[in-house]
């Protein structure tokens, strides 16, 4: 204190540095910024599964006629009558499964892998050589068994309901995939 009065010194330095004003408006940019963000952060991707094609065909005698049916997915044709069933899987199948009943027996295989078309013709003759590498159930428990299969895993199928309805086919053979 000179002669009563405060002496002020004056800065002539100049502070590099952000003013309040400018520090607030970069806040408030990269709030709006987080803000319009924050659905995308906060939501979670989808992981895409690789989805196979799956479905099933079936080819049975009913009523002494060969019937044919096939279910893609969500996508099904109607049952009609042939002479001669045919199956040609899907492109991109892999792997099936094929189920074979007669009256008295049922024979089942595990991921085949199928290249070939198969050929169903006359009552017991399935052109499949090679391919049931288990044996046959026969009896009551094959009855039981392949009724069991399709109640569980297909029971939307023709053989199924009518089967249901108290008409067993006297042979079937199920691909699925």
């Amino acid at each position: 204190m000179v002669g009563g009065k405060f002496m002020v010194k004056n800065k002539t330095e100049k502070k590099s540095g952000f003013s309040l004003f400018e520090a607030l408006v970069s806040m408030l940019i990269l709030s709006l910024f987080f803000i319009a963000s924050s659905k995308v952060i906060t939501q979670k991707q989808p992981v895409e599964v690789q989805k196979n094609p799956h479905g099933y065909y079936e080819c049975y005698y009913y009523g002494g006629s060969l019937w044919q049916h096939r279910a893609n997915g969500n996508a099904s044709t109607p049952a009609a009558r042939t002479n001669n069933c045919a199956f040609q899987p899907p492109s991109g199948v892999t792997f099936i499964n094929v189920h074979y009943y007669n009256n008295t027996e049922y024979y089942n295989s595990q991921q085949v892998i199928m290249n070939m078309p198969v050929q169903i013709g006359q009552p017991s003759n399935i052109n499949m050589p090679g391919l049931f590498t288990n044996g046959a159930q026969t009896g009551t428990d094959a009855l039981y068994a392949f009724m069991t299969f399709l109640k569980l895993a297909h029971p939307n199928s023709k053989i199924y309901q009518n089967w249901k309805n108290g008409v067993p086919p006297s042979q079937a053979v199920m691909i699925t995939w």
